[in-house]
């Protein structure tokens, strides 16, 4: 099913260079649906994401000036071939080809299931795209995007899917409504709308290639494009409950790091006492390509880390709680 609402042709407006913005991809494991939504200030938010129904999803944003994606289409091409997701980024990187920038510019998000139905993920953020920029995952969905207002952006997506009810559709149009803020794509803040072009797509496992579920694309100058898109979705889906955007309370978070950078080994002071006393924390630590690198948990507000056998270079680290990102930085190696 699919109903396009555009006010312009697409090539006419210029869609190309800039497709940032925010997006989520998810997998409900109980009915092997794969799903993706997102919006971004400017027109033609679906060409970043694609799914494999009864395999996979996958989204690639960040600056390309291509129609179709050629980094999107690599890597639906290689999610076909039976690649699991961090395999599919590692190659989207390799053979980046979008013919503005390289994959510094870029951000990928790839979504999966094992031979167990096991949600499996994997996202890459290069280090020359928009701020801000971010991610977040949790047992069946990624959220990430670029260009944003900021942290709150992701963290009111997050909380509106894990706690909302229904099928995939809802929980998806959940997390666009956390983004529903003027500006949440901060290139829209003098169009006081959160984008420009919204989207949402939903692949049910034995669906046709070219005929998902629910396909929904809105394009609006004048109103909301998150609540034309809720209107569609409500047409269409039965019970999916009234959702708004959450403002989420946040403890304040600060990391310093000693010494920065560091020969041999450096610490981490993380203040974060209630939720370190909660239990859920972790330090993970990433290459410049985005590789996770090591994962610590967090059980006090002193982290030491040893160098091993890193390289010389730049790293960048993440504090979790829950699965979401409440810090990060650089860190660099002598």
């Amino acid at each position: 099913m699919k109903k396009i609402i555009l006010f312009a042709a697409l090539i006419a407006l210029g869609y190309g260079a800039r497709a940032q913005g925010f997006s989520i991809i998810a997998v409900d494991p109980s009915t092997g649906e794969f799903g993706s939504a997102g919006g971004l200030c400017k027109i033609g938010s679906q060409f970043r994401s694609d799914i494999i129904p009864g395999v996979g999803a996958v989204n690639s944003q960040g600056i390309f000036n291509q129609i179709p994606n050629c980094n999107l289409q690599h890597g639906i091409y290689y999610m076909g071939l039976g690649h699991a997701p961090q395999a599919v980024i590692d190659s989207m990187i390799a053979h980046d080809s979008c013919g503005i920038g390289d994959e510094t510019n870029r951000q990928h998000m790839v979504i999966d299931m094992d031979s167990s139905n096991v949600p499996r993920m994997a996202v890459y953020t290069g280090v020359n795209v928009s701020n801000f920029t971010g991610d977040t995952s949790g047992y069946n969905f990624l959220i990430a995007g670029t260009r944003l207002l900021g942290q709150s952006i992701i963290d009111s997506m997050y909380y509106n899917f894990v706690n909302t009810g229904g099928e995939l559709a809802c929980r998806l149009m959940a997390a666009l409504q956390g983004a529903k803020v003027s500006g949440a794509d901060n290139l829209c803040v003098s169009n006081n709308v959160s984008c420009l072009s919204v989207y949402i797509k939903v692949a049910k496992p034995n669906d046709p290639s070219n005929n998902f579920y629910i396909d929904e694309v809105i394009y609006s100058t004048n109103t909301e494009p998150i609540d034309d898109l809720q209107t569609v979705i409500d047409a269409l889906v039965s019970g999916c409950p009234v959702v708004s955007r959450q403002d989420l309370p946040r403890e304040v978070i600060e990391v310093n790091i000693y010494p920065n950078p560091f020969i041999s080994h450096t610490t981490f002071e993380i203040n974060a006492p209630v939720l370190i006393e909660n239990g859920n924390v972790y330090l993970e630590l990433y290459d410049i390509f985005g590789q996770k690198l090591r994962v610590v948990r967090v059980t006090s507000n002193i982290v030491d880390m040893q160098r091993g056998n890193l390289s010389s270079g730049l790293y960048f680290y993440k504090i979790v709680n829950d699965g979401m990102k409440i810090s990060s930085g650089k860190v660099q190696i002598h």
